[in-house]
């Protein structure tokens, strides 16, 4: 049995939104890296989604070190350049004018003004009508904005981390509402600035819950564009973490003072690699099953009751419809289809599936009609997708996590 004597509170479910506080289970080591990175380097943190990367990046941002002042936004609806530009400034402006540094905000104020005096049209708008008048305003001339407000930034006193997550959907937005240039553009003049010597005090970290090497291949980009950037990757909880995190969680939700061990493995088994979203989704599963049922305790049955009627269950379906959906937002009509086959039969190979498994299954589906090597990028895309990874001792792959590979046999294969 595993006995808490612990009586401080513990996590509870966060399923749907950013986890803060004791919600906030464990990471340390992950966060640890990001700001140790972050005194030399900017940073792209890669994480699939749900897997907690907004969380870390929102308490880095709410407890900033080695002098840093933060400051963060989503570019996940992000359309343009001036999109852009327009929303960094108008962050800046918003947040330092709640709590923020007295001598930034003199700073920010005169940039604004010089800014406005640059452009006749918007000179005489007030605050409020600032962030829509402006963005018409710099459509043509995004560039020359940009850099006058980071010149003046690079005069402030402190460091300056801005936390901006999905950025690769901001490219692929880019794309999608105007063009391919316009999103290499942005994507190179971007680099140009990140490698300023002027700007040693400003540190930038990226998050991404798609693959950046795919939007940026979309696009038509080099990956020279984003070179100068360090990746760390937020991997599943270690299988320490993960049992703690359990045995965490049904104390707190499950009201247990003992929790056996032989569940903690019955749900570290059923779910696969201990990702804390499926995690979570099958202990308040089971606790509602077991609920439901009227027992005071859970067993395996309990659980295995749960995961296949509810976690699994079409009522549930919408926890992973977004693993299948946004397939289609990477891939144009004819690839998609081919990519889900290819997930498909990778979920049937419980064990994982060769390559040469997987070169034959390709080259049937296509025949000659694509080079045989796109196999290759299409394996690679999905493990930066996070749906597969690849076990090189055997060199197979393999679903990352029992859910999603379950999930897909019952829904999407024939």
């Amino acid at each position: 049995m595993v006995d808490h004597i612990n009586d401080e509170e513990g996590p509870s479910f966060v399923i749907g939104n950013i986890a803060r506080g004791i919600d906030m289970w464990d990471r340390d080591a992950e966060i640890d890296e990001i700001w140790k990175t972050l005194k030399n380097d900017n940073v792209l943190l890669k994480a699939c989604r749900r897997f907690g990367k907004s969380s870390i990046m929102l308490k880095m941002k709410e407890n900033p070190r080695h002098d840093f002042i933060c400051f963060m936004f989503d570019a996940e609806s992000t359309k343009s350049p001036e999109d852009f530009v327009v929303t960094l400034l108008d962050k800046l402006r918003a947040e330092n004018e709640l709590n923020g540094d007295a001598n930034l905000k003199k700073l920010l104020k005169k940039a604004i003004r010089i800014i406005k005096k640059s452009f006749n049209a918007i000179d005489q708008v007030g605050i409020s009508e600032f962030s829509l008048k402006f963005r018409d305003a710099i459509s043509s001339d995004w560039r020359k904005v940009a850099v006058e407000l980071i010149d003046y930034l690079s005069g402030f006193n402190r460091k300056i981390l801005f936390i901006i997550d999905e950025l690769p959907q901001l490219i692929l937005n880019m794309k999608q509402h105007h063009d391919n240039n316009v999103a290499c553009e942005f994507l190179n003049w971007f680099r140009e600035v990140r490698q300023s010597h002027n700007l040693s005090n400003i540190r930038w970290l990226f998050g991404g819950s798609i693959g950046i090497e795919h939007a940026i291949k979309k696009v038509g980009a080099q990956n020279t564009v984003i070179n100068d950037l360090s990746i760390i990757v937020l991997k599943p909880y270690s299988d320490k973490i993960g049992r703690e995190f359990i045995a965490a969680l049904l104390k707190q939700e499950g009201k247990f003072r003992e929790i056996s061990s032989g569940i903690i493995e019955k749900i570290m088994n059923t779910v696969g690699s201990p990702v804390p979203y499926f995690l979570q989704i099958l202990i308040k599963e089971s606790l509602d099953t077991m609920n439901a049922a009227g027992e005071a305790t859970l067993t395996n049955e309990i659980i295995e009751d749960a995961y296949h009627e509810s976690v699994l269950g079409v009522a549930k379906r919408a926890y992973f419809e977004h693993f299948y959906d946004r397939l289609s937002d990477y891939y144009d009509n004819n690839e998609v289809e081919i990519v889900k086959q290819i997930i498909v039969e990778t979920a049937r190979k419980e064990g994982g599936i060769s390559k040469a498994d997987l070169s034959d299954l390709y080259k049937t589906i296509v025949g000659d009609k694509i080079p045989g090597t796109r196999i290759n990028d299409i394996m690679a895309d999905l493990q930066n997708e996070f749906y597969i990874v690849y076990d090189h001792t055997i060199g197979t792959y393999r679903f990352l996590t029992n859910v999603l590979r379950d999930w897909w046999l019952r829904y999407h294969s024939d």
